[in-house]
């Protein structure tokens, strides 16, 4: 079964890895369930990777990275038909990373993980919903008059501010300017068609939508993907593997 955009579930990854096909496809980790594998992610990463999940005080957000990295290095390694430990990363001047044969984005919060891969930039955010301070004064430096009506227009203030936020996120990201690009610079009240503001000029081809993504309670998600005929496929990876002949099971 191939779970797309509109689903109100996650399905579970299949036994081969689907190709993408011109789809995107978003990859749902629950690091909790991936806590058993951690000395083995451990292993995946190189040096500076192990330097930076041991540079956190806190035990969990240790634990995130290495699932995330792991994860990404695992999923990398099955498209590219190489070992995990092997996959190179380069890394442009705003710092996205990148690597030969396929475009990803990574994103993290709380006991989640999301990796989004796709034949074209792509970029994926989720955040917590509790996370939030002062909504209103962030917002208006943060948000355009219309993303305001649009927050308020929510269920509740904090439920707008935080779904607005992670399409902005994802915006961003898939664009890949870093903090060079201001939040006001980019409208994102309708995610089928996002506004950059007049004058703001962007380096190669921005995202052309936003999709917002079903998740778990207290969580918001998005992606932001190019062309209106892109699918989203919904993947949830319940444990790590590697399936192909380059590597043994790992579990």
């Amino acid at each position: 079964m191939s779970p797309m955009l509109g689903t109100d579930s996650w399905v579970a990854a299949p036994s081969l890895l689907p190709q993408h096909h011109g789809d995107a496809q978003v990859w749902w980790i629950d690091v909790p369930r991936w806590r058993w594998h951690l000395p083995m992610l451990r292993q995946l990463l190189v040096r500076d990777e192990r330097a930076r999940a041991d540079s956190f005080r806190c035990q969990a957000d240790a634990d995130r990275l290495t699932v995330g990295r792991g994860g990404l290095r695992l999923l990398l390694g099955e498209f590219l038909q190489i070992p995990p430990e092997q996959v190179a990363f380069a890394y442009s001047a705003t710092g996205k990373p990148s690597t030969v044969g396929l475009e990803f984005n990574v994103a993290h919060s709380g006991d989640v993980v999301l990796i989004a891969t796709h034949s074209h930039p792509i970029g994926i955010d989720v955040e917590r919903l509790d996370r939030v301070g002062d909504i209103a004064s962030m917002a208006r430096t943060c948000f355009t008059a219309r993303e305001r009506v649009f927050m308020f227009e929510r269920a509740t203030a904090q439920e707008g501010f935080v779904r607005l936020w992670t399409r902005k996120e994802a915006w961003l990201k898939a664009v890949g300017t870093g903090l060079s690009f201001r939040l006001l610079d980019i409208d994102v009240a309708d995610a089928a068609a996002p506004v950059i503001a007049p004058g703001v000029a962007i380096d190669g081809t921005p995202p052309s939508r936003i999709v917002d993504l079903p998740s778990s309670p207290g969580y918001a998600a998005a992606c932001a993907i190019s062309g209106p005929d892109c699918r989203v496929r919904l993947w949830r990876l319940e444990q790590p593997w590697r399936r192909t002949a380059h590597a043994a099971p790992c579990c």
